[in-house]
């Protein structure tokens, strides 16, 4: 008994140092803990995905009612560190790396944020889960679509572009991250331009395919020839859809 009221007392003791207010000003403090999930892990030519699960290279900015208190703060620099703030209230805690545009070759943009309520003297606890807020998309022409066109790209629209578009050229190899909300419907729009012998001079395909953040995608193209009949082949995740496309093909291509 004298053993369990010993530990008890102990116990007490502890958990009362750990709460004990930081200062008797009737300012707050905030622990902030982080974390990056990026789905895509990996490294490409134009971007090192895994970079972005370095917490400690983040930016933290913490606002309250549409201000910025304080200025930025690098993660690495403050982790495990209660940050003082002036005054009690709920704030908005933000974490980020990269750079937020539209769409990027070069750069994914991984953010996220929580609130927090300062009631008193005490460090409050919040923790971060940052995401990125683009998909990563690919377009991968077959080798015998030279043989067929001129020309081909394909254009993506998203919400986040607005009037723009962003164009895959022919030869791109790399990834692109379309910044889109969570289960946004995203046009691509397929331009082909024809070699010499054929009626037409271009045409257009569109699909429409629904994209989230922290999530990716192939689109495969390639040529079909079927009984003088040319035809894209697009397959999405091992899914195919045929498109048959009306173009008279000179007898030499049969």
């Amino acid at each position: 008994m004298a053993s369990a009221v010993a530990g008890g007392l102990l116990l007490c003791a502890c958990s009362a140092e750990e709460d004990a207010p930081l200062a008797a000003d009737g300012k707050g403090f905030v622990k902030i803990g982080l974390s990056a999930d990026t789905a895509f892990g990996a490294a490409t030519k134009a971007v090192d995905e895994s970079a972005y699960k370095n917490v400690d290279d983040y930016t933290v900015q913490i606002w309250k009612a549409g201000a910025q208190v304080g200025g930025d703060y690098t993660y690495g620099d403050i982790e495990g560190t209660p940050i003082e703030l002036p005054e009690t209230g709920t704030y908005t805690v933000k974490a980020f790396m990269g750079e937020d545009v539209a769409a990027s070759r070069t750069s994914l943009y991984v953010v996220g944020s929580d609130d927090v309520t300062i009631n008193g003297n005490q460090a409050e606890n919040v923790s971060i889960a940052c995401e990125p807020t683009s998909a990563k998309v690919m377009v991968a022409f077959d080798e015998t679509m030279k043989d067929y066109f001129d020309n081909y790209y394909v254009s993506f629209k998203t919400v986040a572009l607005g009037d723009a578009i962003f164009p895959w050229e022919k030869d791109d190899k790399d990834p692109v991250y379309l910044k889109v909300g969570t289960n946004e419907s995203v046009k691509a729009t397929i331009h082909l331009t024809k070699k010499d012998g054929v009626k037409v001079e271009s045409t257009e395909i569109e699909k429409t395919y629904t994209l989230s953040p922290n999530t990716a995608k192939t689109i495969n193209i390639k040529p079909t020839l079927s009984q003088g009949s040319l035809g894209i082949e697009i397959t999405i995740d091992d899914t195919t859809n045929d498109k048959e496309i009306d173009i008279e093909v000179p007898s030499d291509w049969v």
